[in-house]
């Protein structure tokens, strides 16, 4: 099935120099396509900055308030993981409950330390059964297990019930302020800097393998190499996969993690041929192939579709004596996919059930 027009499109030329910039900042910050991760960290920090901002002036030496709002800022922004804006807004009105809940009953059992404790372990039980239920169990669960946690430590007064209630209703605010106003997920715009980190990930996997062919594979430091690029490739794919998700199953989604995933094994696999030494014979074939195309993608282009008899002729008494050229077909075959859907869909555009802007 091809995958939904819109997330594909033609690369500009400036393409290059957005890979070199990634390369270069990826060994402080690591893989994040899109700027995933660091939207979910600047979220939870933005988050238990304007709750400590709200509850310093009025909660005063109240620690039990002010932790609570912190804490829960914190957790409700990194907990909360539905896969629609909608599910996660639901998620997000439960999470007083839990809350409050853990806050009461660690109040009650203050003068019954045993039984304090005895709490303590049900509510940790509590949280890790309430996995079970999906992500909305999993964040309610946490949440009671943090207001427990801070509660038991900070030992508030049940007459200040009504400032914990407001330390638990600011934090859980806050991270809904920055949730769905100031730092929202854009689906759309995220998948398709996914496709592009995938795209750099296989240029250097590429330039990876040829480094090795010219060299001779079997280097300690290429071992290393070939496995933090085959390592941040999957770690790439996972990403995709947590943010398809949030299309719900649907078939755009399918078509998507399907098209990623082959894109995933063929650069893997390529990188692990070469690596195991078993591209010696090919080497004078397969060199100046795997240049061009990593130089093709690091300029933010596609290779075109194989011709059908080239496509048909590869037998399998040929992939067998020529492991490497097979693999680099089927690399060129799922990049050149991404040339047709780019062909078929020039311009970004919103992709059917996927909330927010496309933009970047």
């Amino acid at each position: 099935m091809d995958a939904p027009p819109g997330l594909f499109w033609s690369v500009a030329a400036g393409q290059a120099r957005r890979f070199a910039l990634s390369d270069a900042l990826e060994p402080v910050f690591g893989p994040d396509p899109g700027l995933l991760r660091l939207r979910v960290a600047g979220r939870a920090v933005c988050a238990a900055t304007a709750a400590l901002g709200v509850m310093l002036p009025l909660a005063g030496s109240q620690l039990g308030a002010t932790g609570l709002a912190f804490m829960l800022a914190v957790n409700s922004s990194i907990a909360v993981r539905d896969a629609t804006p909608q599910a996660q807004a639901v998620t997000l009105a439960l999470l007083p409950v839990p809350a409050l809940g853990a806050v009461v009953l660690s109040g009650v059992l203050a003068d019954w330390p045993l039984l304090g404790k005895l709490a303590f372990i049900a509510v940790a039980v509590a949280a890790v059964l309430a996995r079970q239920a999906g992500p909305r169990g999993m964040a309610l669960g946490m949440v009671g297990f943090i207001a427990y946690f801070i509660a038991e430590i900070t030992r508030p007064a049940l007459a200040t019930l009504p400032l914990l209630a407001l330390g638990i209703g600011v934090g859980i605010a806050a991270s809904a302020l920055m949730r769905f106003v100031l730092l929202p997920d854009r689906l759309a715009a995220t998948l398709r800097h996914i496709e592009r980190d995938l795209r750099r990930r296989t240029a250097r996997i590429l330039a990876q393998a040829a480094r090795m062919l010219r060299g001779g594979a079997g280097q300690e430091r290429d071992v290393r190499r070939t496995h933090r690029e085959i390592a941040r490739l999957n770690d790439t794919f996972q990403i995709a996969e947590d943010q398809l998700h949030a299309l719900g199953g649907t078939e755009a989604a399918q078509a998507l993690e399907r098209r990623f995933f082959a894109l995933e094994l063929a650069g893997e696999r390529v990188l692990r041929i070469v690596a195991n030494g078993n591209a010696v014979a090919e080497r004078d074939i397969a060199l100046p192939r795997i240049q061009h195309l990593a130089r093709l993608l690091q300029r933010g282009d596609l290779p075109p579709p194989r011709q059908a008899a080239q496509a048909q002729g590869a037998t399998g008494t040929a992939r067998r004596h020529a492991p490497l050229s097979a693999a680099l077909d089927a690399l060129e075959d799922t990049l050149a996919q991404f040339a047709q859907d780019s062909a078929q869909a020039p311009h970004p555009a919103r992709l059917p059930g996927v909330p927010g802007r496309a933009g970047p």
